[in-house]
């Protein structure tokens, strides 16, 4: 199985959903069930920080087609890790738009 993610979705142009993450436990055994243990490997992957993430040649006919601006691959993975601890309210409380 392969998770994907935000950049991957963003290269893509939408053909590759990303994927929500969430972390679940087995479910609790009951007496007769047999539940067999689960293993997981986590691998993270990142481009160079300066390079240039858009949608890749062949997911768009024309450039209006393309679902998301190019963006570099520093601000964007910066800029997530901004929403998830905070940057959505601070730039709320802020009056910033983007």
């Amino acid at each position: 199985m392969v998770n994907a993610g935000d950049l991957l979705m963003r290269w893509s142009n939408k053909k590759i959903k990303s994927t929500m993450h969430r972390v679940c436990p087995p479910p609790t055994a009951v007496e007769g069930d047999f539940y067999p243990s689960r293993y997981s490997v986590a691998f993270f992957a990142g481009p160079n920080p300066e390079t240039n993430i858009e949608a890749l040649p062949g997911t768009w006919d024309v450039e209006e087609e393309k679902l998301y601006p190019a963006v570099n691959a520093r601000d964007f993975i910066g800029g997530g890790f901004k929403d998830l601890y905070g940057g959505e309210r601070v730039k709320n409380e802020m009056g910033i738009t983007v």
